[in-house]
């Protein structure tokens, strides 16, 4: 029975923890208000010292990927709308990116990327040449000395899956960095 008492305390925190985490405002009358609010500032600490970690970690992610993007990438395969381009069209095509700015061709804008989504995501901004003022959500992977690109062209929803559907306006690219 002694050590049922001595667990009592742990269940508790971890009940009250577990309630409070869930955004339930109702405790039961067992609890007392002191240990409400004892509980709720473990629960405030333990956010505030684990926050800066997540943080930190998704800025390192950002950073990491922001070094790798950049150089001059060109066009291994494309695929437009479900259908796959001929190699004739693409062929010597570059992307440049650099610090949050992109080139393809004549077109030229900005880029954000979001490396710590569960599919990493990219925003692209067209300040000037044909797509001026247009903005394209696309997922990316980025594997060494590849580049895949999953945009919308349609600039309406980011694509889920790096893979296009008939009737849409999604294209999908695949780079390869240039070798100096």
């Amino acid at each position: 029975m002694s050590t049922i008492k001595h667990l009592f305390p742990i269940i508790e925190t971890l009940v009250v923890g577990i309630i409070t985490m869930l955004g339930a405002r109702v405790y039961p009358r067992i609890f007392s208000i002191r240990r409400r609010r004892f509980v709720n500032i473990k629960i405030l600490l333990t956010i505030a010292l684990v926050w800066p970690f997540f943080f930190l970690l998704n800025n390192k992610f950002l950073e990491d990927d922001r070094k790798m993007i950049e150089g001059t990438w060109v066009i291994v395969e494309a695929e437009l709308g479900g259908q796959k381009l001929p190699d004739e069209s693409v062929k010597g095509t570059k992307l440049i990116l650099t610090v949050d700015k992109y080139r393809y061709q004549n077109d030229q804008g900005e880029y954000k990327l979001y490396p710590a989504e569960e599919i990493k995501a990219m925003d692209i901004i067209g300040r000037e040449g044909p797509n001026k003022g247009k903005n394209f959500l696309a997922i990316y992977e980025l594997e060494g000395d590849k580049l895949k690109i999953c945009y919308d062209l349609a600039g309406k929803t980011r694509p889920k899956k790096f893979k296009t559907e008939t009737g849409t306006q999604q294209f999908l690219v695949t780079y390869q960095r240039e070798k100096d």
